[in-house]
Order: structure tokens, then sequence, then C-alpha cells
């Protein structure tokens, strides 16, 4: 194929794209998706948590008002949870919600809010100056996770085991825990 020919084509693929985009959308309403995310208000999925000590503590006087705004995205596949850096709403893999162990689920949500609560005071949560277990806001979110499992009664062994991930190495895992006061095993 010569140049002359692949320059054509390439015309040809950019006038078509928009008339392709329209197309797409219009098929993706058809069959009921949005181009955008849908997301749902938290308190209706996670009920009684402007009630929970940890998310008092965390959001105190504000704690009513940012639970009843917060919003959630449920996402299939595999993951956790996050929080949206364009907006600040959950993001919550539902297959998690469906096999997750609920301690951890409980202290991911706390985990998460404290992002949530880190993003309404207009920190960076994806500072790529840091790597994910030195970054300020992890270590922060990280360790009013371990407070509340520690309220909760959990050991540092059962600690040690939460604050593992798998895009952690073995040693950023051993020293986050350290940084937090867990006795790493």
């Amino acid at each position: 194929m010569s140049s002359l020919d692949k320059v054509k084509i390439k015309r040809n693929i950019e006038a078509q794209t928009p008339m392709l985009i329209f197309l797409l959308r219009h098929l993706m309403r058809r069959i009921g998706f949005d181009m955008k995310s849908r997301t749902f208000p938290f308190i209706e999925y996670f009920e009684g948590f402007d009630r929970v000590e940890a998310v008092d503590r965390l959001f105190g006087d504000e704690t009513e008002k940012v639970i009843a705004e917060l919003r959630v995205e449920f996402v299939s596949g595999i993951g956790y949870m996050g929080v949206s850096g364009s907006d600040g709403h959950l993001i919550v893999s539902a297959n998690y919600l469906k096999s997750g162990d609920l301690r951890d689920i409980y202290l991911d949500i706390i985990h998460e809010l404290t992002h949530v609560k880190q993003f309404r005071s207009g920190y960076e949560l994806f500072d790529l100056r840091y790597g994910y277990t030195d970054r300020p806001t992890e270590v922060e979110a990280y360790r009013y996770a371990v407070e509340e499992a520690k309220r909760i009664g959990m050991t540092d062994d059962e600690i040690f085991q939460y604050l593992k991930t798998e895009w952690m190495s073995k040693k950023d895992h051993r020293r986050l825990a350290e940084s937090l006061g867990i006795k790493a095993r």
C-alpha cells in the first residue's frame, strides 16, 4: 500500500468519525447505556453510614451533608474501590461487594471516604511524584482505616493481611504496615 493510499484511508476514517460516534451513541442509548457513567446516591446503597462513628470522626459537622451528596458508581469486572479524580464520587466493583470479606469492604469504604474528604479539600489524590505506599493521601487513608480496624478489635496480624494488595510489593507492604504501627510478621 502506498503512502498516498494510507493518507486517503486516514482521511476517509477521519471524515466518518463524527457519524460513527453519533451512531455508537444512538446504539448505546437504545440498549440502555449512557456514554457517561451512572452514579447513584451513596446513602441508598450504604444505608446508615451517616451514623457510623468513624465517618462522623472523619467529616465532623459535615457528615450528614457529605454523605447525602456523595454518589457511587458500580462497575463490573475485577477490582475493589476508588474515588473518581474528576468529581470525587466512589467507584465500587460490584463483584467485590458480592465476594469480598465484609470487614475488608467496611474498612475499604472508610479508606475511600478519607479520599472523598481529601478530594473535597482540594488534595491531589493521584500525585505521581510519590509511589503508591508513599503517597501522602494513601498513607492518611490507610492510617484512618487502620485506626478503625483497631477500634473494631482486629489484631496486628489481621490488619497486616488487610493491608496487602496485588499492586504492592512485599517490601512496600511491610514498610507501609510498619509506618502505620502494625508489626509485620
